[in-house]
């Protein structure tokens, strides 16, 4: 089965993450959820702080009204509830897909690779007229650098995996997921397929060795929240 227009095979062996040129280096060193980015730099911390700066500040800021509630909650490490459905905003391991299609989309809808970090930049653009000063211990990642930091999206894969390694997003078990995605998915149309497949993510309980990961760089055409996403993959290593 391909992946829509793209030209990747949707295979069911192997596992995919979106994220962006801005953590290949860390990733093919350490391997990929070897590092958590949230806890390595502070990430909801320096959120809370750009954040109570702009309320210091009394800055108005219309652009943060559709956000606030979310940054909110990432802040106070509490759900958001929408059509009593709890969403939690945890940063606490690595997602993965067995759809790269399902990764090309996050990584092409977040600049940075990371949805903490531009949050943190989006709160650091609203600030940047502001005469503020961060705290060294908030900002490992030097963030005004990463105001104009040029960055690409990619798709990693992981090859090779151990499923007792992976768990859903709510912490449960994941083998009768993943049997039917093996199993059952590939029998749907392919409309039934990517409608399921999108909602089928996986945490890595244990990091994938470098020696297992590939890496692609990832172009395309239309939203890549929108269904005129049209991604097309180049191998890097």
């Amino acid at each position: 089965m391909i992946d829509r227009e793209t030209n990747i095979d949707f295979n069911a062996k192997s596992l995919w993450h979106g994220t962006s040129t801005i953590w290949m280096d860390s990733i093919c060193q350490s391997g990929l959820g070897a590092i958590n980015i949230a806890e390595a730099y502070n990430l909801i911390e320096l959120l809370g702080f750009l954040y109570s700066e702009i309320l210091r500040l009394n800055i108005n800021a219309p652009e943060l009204e559709s956000r606030r509630q979310t940054i909110s909650a990432i802040i106070t490490r509490k759900p958001l509830y929408h059509d009593n459905i709890a969403l939690n905003y945890k940063y606490d391991g690595v997602y993965v897909s067995m759809s790269p299609l399902t990764a090309a989309k996050y990584a092409c809808s977040i600049p940075s690779g990371s949805e903490l970090l531009d949050y943190c930049l989006f709160l650091l653009y609203i600030l940047r007229k502001s005469n503020i000063e961060i705290p060294n211990e908030l900002n490992r990642i030097n963030i005004m650098s990463m105001l104009n930091h040029q960055a690409a999206p990619i798709l990693v894969e992981v090859t090779s995996f151990n499923d007792r390694e992976l768990v859903l997003e709510d912490g449960t078990d994941a083998q009768a997921k993943l049997h039917e995605i093996r199993n059952i998915y590939p029998k749907l149309t392919i409309e039934e397929h990517f409608r399921l497949i999108q909602f089928s993510n996986f945490k890595l309980l244990k990091s994938a060795s470098p020696s297992t990961l590939k890496f692609y760089q990832i172009d395309y055409s239309g939203d890549p929240l929108g269904s005129n996403f049209r991604p097309t993959y180049t191998l890097i290593k």
